[in-house]
């Protein structure tokens, strides 16, 4: 079972991010969506503080997939347009700001199948 994320691995704000998600599984599953997000998390070392999300970016897949169907071997293009505020790409010694391109194909009554991708995204 195998879910591969080719893209490119650096973006900078204002751009855009293109690429490819490739699906080979061992046989026919019945899903509900397969679900591409690429999402910004700020960690805080302080136990006080919870890790947030304040930038989500979704990319629609229903264009490219039967949802009637089953799902074995699909390749899926996607593309994020990087608003130029977002934030970078950051690690330093108070706060963390990381970038993740996130595959989601949704399983009906069973465990959903999970891939993702860090991609930097440059100032």
């Amino acid at each position: 079972m195998a879910v591969e994320i080719k893209t490119p691995e650096k973006i900078k704000r204002g751009g855009v991010l293109e690429g490819i998600v490739i699906i080979a599984l061992d046989k026919d599953v019945n899903f509900r969506d397969v679900i591409i997000s690429f999402d910004n998390t700020i960690t805080y070392p302080n136990p006080c503080t919870k890790n947030f999300s304040g930038w989500n970016l979704l990319s629609v897949s229903q264009q490219y997939l039967d949802k009637g169907a089953r799902l074995r071997n699909a390749t899926i293009p996607f593309k994020f347009s990087i608003p130029k505020e977002a934030p970078p790409s950051y690690k330093g010694e108070h706060i963390e700001s990381t970038w993740q391109l996130n595959v989601k194909i949704d399983i009906p009554l069973a465990f959903d199948i999970h891939a993702e991708k860090y991609v930097e995204v440059e100032r």
